[in-house]
C-alpha cells in the first residue's frame, strides 16, 4: 500500500515536469493568441482575428484540432522556444528567432511600422533621422524593424502594451512609441483616440517587416513542416488568405 501510494505520487510529479506540449492530443495544434486587434480579438471567452481565422483554416486542411493558449507576446515567444506550443502567428524572421521557430511559408502580410505622438506636442518625425531627439517607447519582447530594433543610440523604454504606451505619452513620460499600423489604427479608432494621437509622415515597410506562421522547431509537428507550408501555398492560391484580410479591411503584404 506505501509502495504504491509512493509510485502514485511520484507518478503525478514527473506528470507536473512535463511541458505543456505534452498535454495535447497528438492531432492537436495550439497556437499563441495575444490580444493584438484585428489580428487576434479576444472578447471574453471568444477569440477571433485574421491570424485565429487563418490558422482555423491551416488547421483545418490537416486535420488537426486548433486550440488557443493565451499569453503576452514575450511569453508567447518563451513558450514556443520551450516546446510548450506549436504555432505563433505575425513573426517576423529574426536571426535570434530562427534558432527555435521554423518559418512557415509564404508568408501572408506585411506589418508596416510607424510612430504615433499626441496631437501639439510638436513631435514630427519626417525621418529615421528625426527619432534620435525623442523618447521612444516599444513593446516589450516585439520587433520593429532591424535598423531600429538595433540601433543602441535611441532613448528606447520597453512597456508591457499598447495601452500602457498610450498613457505614457499622456503622462509625458514618452515622446512618441513605434508600433504596427493596422493593429494600432484599429484600437485608436475603436477607443476614440484618433483625434489624439497623430501616426508619423515616417512609415516603415520594408523586408523584413513581412509576417509568417511560425512552427516550434521542438514541436510534435515539426517533422511535419513540409505539409505546412504546402497548405499555406495552396490557402494563398485559392485566395483564401486574401479574402480574410479583405474582411478585416486588410490587404496582403501591405
Amino acid at each position: 500500500m506505501c509502495a504504491t501510494g509512493f509510485n502514485v505520487g511520484l507518478l503525478i510529479f514527473l506528470i507536473t515536469l512535463l511541458p505543456v506540449q505534452s498535454l495535447f492530443a497528438a492531432d492537436s495544434l495550439s497556437i499563441a493568441v495575444s490580444e493584438y486587434s484585428p489580428y487576434v480579438i479576444v472578447d471574453g471567452d471568444i477569440v477571433s482575428g485574421i491570424d485565429v481565422e487563418l490558422a482555423d483554416l491551416l488547421a483545418a486542411r490537416l486535420e488537426l484540432n486548433l486550440q488557443h493558449v493565451r499569453c503576452p507576446w514575450k511569453r508567447c515567444l518563451l513558450l514556443a522556444k520551450n516546446g510548450e506550443i506549436d504555432l505563433l502567428p505575425g513573426v517576423f524572421k529574426r536571426s535570434e528567432r530562427m534558432e527555435f521557430i521554423a518559418y512557415i511559408h509564404p508568408a501572408y502580410l506585411r506589418a508596416s511600422k510607424a510612430f504615433y505622438s499626441l496631437k501639439g506636442d510638436g513631435v514630427s518625425i519626417k525621418a529615421y533621422s528625426d527619432l534620435k531627439s525623442f523618447r521612444i517607447g516599444v513593446e516589450r519582447g516585439a520587433s520593429a524593424f532591424l535598423q531600429f530594433d538595433n540601433d543602441n543610440t535611441l532613448d528606447k523604454y520597453e512597456l508591457p502594451n499598447l495601452a500602457t504606451m498610450i498613457k505614457m505619452l499622456d503622462v509625458d513620460r514618452l515622446d512618441a512609441f513605434v508600433a504596427a499600423t493596422i493593429p494600432t489604427d484599429y484600437s485608436l479608432i475603436r477607443n476614440g483616440l484618433r483625434e489624439r494621437i497623430s501616426k508619423s509622415t515616417y512609415v516603415y515597410s520594408g523586408e523584413d517587416s513581412v509576417a509568417y506562421f511560425g512552427l516550434s522547431k521542438t514541436s510534435q509537428h515539426h517533422s511535419n513542416l513540409s505539409s505546412f507550408n504546402r497548405v499555406m501555398s495552396e490557402l494563398e492560391a485559392e485566395g483564401e488568405i486574401s479574402k480574410i484580410l479583405v474582411k478585416y479591411g486588410v490587404s496582403i503584404l501591405e
